[in-house]
């Protein structure tokens, strides 16, 4: 379609396909139109948390969960009172050792479940928040990672990514 400048309209449920053919993409839920935009916005920036799973993100919470759970996460100023956010499995840090200064959304989580995903490791994460997380092969065979190690997992503020609806 780009060499012959036609626009098309490509129907899927396959994300690798629609990332390696789209240039924008529309996500439908119940026939009704809910979020059309660029994939990298649809995977990073999604409206609603229907958008955001169908997108892959399994890191859905409501700013009561992190109140009540995980004090010294900080969430940006837009979600004020209560509200739905998302942090990407590929934007969760894990390190063996805390750091230096202990930084505010940085917390300490047990390895329950590692699986090999080809081009990354799924990390399951248990503790004052229950995460996914994604890590290169790299890092994971730098890191020597085991299931029921217990690491240190930091969300950047910066990736945390309110939902509008």
């Amino acid at each position: 379609h780009r060499k012959l400048n036609l626009t098309t309209i490509h129907v899927s449920h396959n994300l690798e396909e629609a990332f390696s053919i789209a240039d924008a993409g529309a996500v439908l839920n119940n026939g009704k139109l809910v979020q059309t935009d660029t994939l990298a916005n649809l995977m990073r920036k999604p409206r609603n948390e229907f958008v955001a799973r169908f997108m892959r993100c399994e890191n859905i919470y409501s700013s009561s969960e992190i109140d009540s759970q995980v004090a010294d996460i900080i969430l940006p100023q837009n979600c004020s009172g209560s509200c739905k956010f998302i942090i990407r499995p590929e934007n969760v840090v894990i390190n063996k050792e805390p750091g230096g200064q202990p930084e505010p959304d940085t917390f300490e989580v047990k390895i329950t479940a590692i699986r090999d995903c080809g081009n990354y490791y799924r990390l399951e994460l248990a503790g004052k928040l229950d995460i996914i997380a994604h890590i290169s092969p790299a890092q994971f065979a730098d890191k020597s990672l085991v299931c029921s190690d217990m690491v240190f997992a930091r969300l950047s503020r910066e990736h945390i990514h309110v939902l509008s609806d």
